[in-house]
């Protein structure tokens, strides 16, 4: 009895070892960082927190600092010219990129305003943060890549097809930590 339970002691915490590093693994693979300004922000701007962390998560791995070797800056990487835009909507003469609460708050304007741009398509949304809503526009009325001129079924851009499917992969997770 008693070499029973050493046994299944032993068992127990390997067990438990190994649910530990699964659980470490999962939050180091889809952290949540900056959980308030996340939710705060994508109820203001009418959105989805999940889809926020996930496009934080694909865009800097929730790094604040991050700036892309096009100039995009912080956790939802933000070119420069985007981000005076939502200022200047904000009416807001100073600002910091690189502060999470900033970054967060103009990154969830920013796609509030593509949808009334481009409408709620998840893939023409993501494709339009991460390639313009411009060249979006033009893909919608080329039958190689849409063949409806509302949906994409795919983009020009090796880039954005990647990131698409990086943020839905990652969409799915967050949809179940929120």
């Amino acid at each position: 009895m008693k070499k029973n339970l050493i046994v299944f002691g032993i068992i127990l915490l390997a067990l438990v070892g190994i649910l530990g590093g699964a659980v470490a693994l999962y939050c180091f693979v889809y952290p949540l960082e900056y959980k308030t300004y996340i939710e705060k922000y994508a109820e203001e701007y009418q959105l989805d927190p999940a889809l926020v962390a996930s496009i934080i998560n694909v865009e800097s791995r929730f790094k604040p600092t991050k700036v892309s070797s096009k100039g995009a800056v912080g956790l939802m990487q933000l070119m420069p010219s985007t981000a005076q835009e939502v200022a200047e909507k904000l009416d807001l003469d100073s600002y910091d990129l690189f502060s999470p609460e900033t970054n967060i708050q103009f990154g969830c304007y920013y796609l509030k305003y593509l949808t009334t741009q481009v409408g709620t398509d998840l893939t023409v949304l993501l494709a339009s943060y991460n390639a313009g809503f411009n060249n979006v526009n033009d893909w919608l009325m080329d039958p190689e890549y849409s063949y409806n001129g509302v949906t994409l079924i795919s983009t020009p851009y090796t880039e954005t097809n990647e990131y698409i499917e990086k943020v839905n992969n990652n969409y799915r997770v967050y949809q179940a930590r929120f």
